[in-house]
């Protein structure tokens, strides 16, 4: 092997570590903190300017975010409802920008103990920052639930509208 070629390979894998590895993490972490009711965890995924569209409205910043959060975590679980929720994200698209900013595409399914509860998308604008990829933006649809289960005892749920 020439040493070009060396260095060609070197720097694949530091472009894998930095983009790649780097969303995965952001993509896997996202909804296990969800699901654990990390919310400083959460937030600290999202640029402080960052935008969150969900089914239940637009925040914008760390602290709209929160608050949002907070409505949302303060909802209680019907007393006939599951013990708990996992949400899990399978296939995933990634459209590079540039260095610094990726749009992705992500499906994710809700579980519950009694099974498949509801299901939709996650669309981003992510950008690279010091200390890897943050969210600039991230909209939240849902397509899908099954009835009488967790998400269908949400308030008017109405799905946000991509904007870039």
């Amino acid at each position: 092997m020439e040493q070009s070629e060396a260095v060609d390979i070197v720097e694949i894998g530091q472009l894998l570590d930095n983009f790649v590895i780097g969303m995965d993490r952001l993509f896997g972490i996202f909804p296990i903190r969800i699901d654990r009711d990390a919310a400083d965890g959460v937030l600290d995924m999202f640029l402080p300017e960052g935008i969150l569209h969900t089914p239940f409205g637009r925040a914008e910043g760390r602290q709209a975010i929160n608050k949002g959060w907070e409505r949302v975590a303060a909802l209680e679980m019907p007393s006939d409802g599951p013990e708990y929720i996992q949400h899990h994200v399978t296939s995933r698209e990634i459209r590079r920008v540039d260095p610094t900013t990726a749009y992705t595409f992500v499906y994710v399914q809700a579980l519950t103990d009694r099974g498949l509860d509801h299901w939709g998308t996650y669309e981003d604008r992510i950008v690279k920052v010091a200390d890897g990829w943050k969210f600039a933006e991230r909209l939240v649809s849902v397509q899908g639930w099954v009835p009488g289960g967790y998400y269908s005892g949400m308030p008017n749920p109405q799905n946000p509208v991509r904007h870039w």
